[in-house]
């Protein structure tokens, strides 16, 4: 299925190409994955203001790609409800002798 493009990853693709490096020169420039940047790129995945500065420097941009700002989500509330947590936690349970476990913790559980 086809995602929309962001206005920011068209600009970091052009610049990119622009500057004639490949998805893994800049990958190797700014620390990221190669497949994130591809996502991103593709509209797949949402940059991260830290990604933003990041290729804005390696690319020098001029500070064109924070300018495009960091996406909010559409459907986020401006203030978070209380109780909700905005960040996922994920916790690792090794057993030497049963089965071992991966899966979202909550926050206070973590905080035990």
């Amino acid at each position: 299925m086809p995602h929309p493009s962001t206005p920011f990853g068209e600009e970091l693709r052009k610049r990119r190409l622009e500057a004639g490096l490949s998805l893994t020169d800049l990958s190797g420039l700014v620390h990221y994955s190669k497949a994130q940047l591809s996502k991103v790129e593709r509209g797949i995945k949402a940059h991260s203001r830290d990604l933003a500065r990041l290729c804005d420097a390696a690319l020098g941009a001029d500070g064109a790609l924070i300018a495009l700002g960091t996406p909010t989500a559409v459907d986020s509330p401006a203030v978070s409800a209380p109780g909700r947590v905005e960040e996922e936690n994920w916790m690792m349970q090794l057993s030497p002798d049963g089965p071992n476990s991966f899966g979202p913790v909550g926050r206070r559980e973590v905080m035990n």
